[in-house]
């Protein structure tokens, strides 16, 4: 064969493979772009859903804080629990429907510390709900009797007075009521024709 031929095909030979090499390093080259591409994107993906569900527990550990916060300040102002408190005002509300719902705030208010002395005297029972439901004790009352807003507003106001240790309109010795269509009457011995004493809510 010729040298020059020879020589051409080699230069042939040479230039192919350079091309193939080329090629090849593009081809490499592309694949690497296209995967760090695929890769830059899957991690942006993944980094909004995380900065998206960290948002997410943010708003709801920062709202269950405000909630614990607010129920944590009631209980502080009232001095306890201020759901048991609203319970108890619907115990008291059914009272006072019972026995002076078309009476003065002034004598359902009488009722409700009557109820209040009763917890704290030894002879009754020391929760709102037991005094309450002690049978035979209150005119009128049943756990069916509907619990009015105005009433068990007015309930739970003093309730909350009680609770915080606030001024007490009156003394503790006045464990019974005497009523009548006109008024009611807390009195401090249950027979009548013992010194007993009398009060009336101002």
């Amino acid at each position: 064969m010729p040298k020059y031929i020879k020589k051409k095909l080699n230069v042939n030979i040479i230039l192919i493979a350079t091309i193939f090499f080329l090629v090849l390093v593009i081809a490499v080259m592309s694949t690497a772009v296209i995967q760090r591409v695929k890769h830059e994107k899957l991690i942006a993906e993944m980094t909004a859903i995380h900065e998206e569900e960290m948002n997410d527990l943010h708003d709801k550990l920062q709202e269950e804080y405000e909630t614990q916060l607010a129920a944590l300040k009631k209980y502080y102002e009232y001095g306890g629990d201020i759901s048991q408190i609203e319970l108890e005002a619907e115990y008291v509300a059914k009272v006072i429907y019972g026995t002076a719902k078309n009476h003065s705030d002034a004598d359902k208010r009488a009722v409700v510390w009557c109820i209040l002395n009763r917890v704290e005297h030894y002879g009754h029972p020391d929760t709102v709900q037991g005094v309450c439901e002690q049978p035979k004790q209150w005119m009128g009352y049943s756990s069916e009797n509907p619990v009015l807003a105005d009433i068990y507003d007015l309930a739970l106001a003093e309730l909350k007075t009680w609770h915080s240790g606030g001024h007490r309109p009156l003394s503790n010795d006045y464990i019974y009521l005497t009523w009548s269509s006109d008024e009611i009457l807390l009195r401090d011995t249950f027979e009548e024709n013992k010194s007993t004493r009398y009060w009336r809510m101002k």
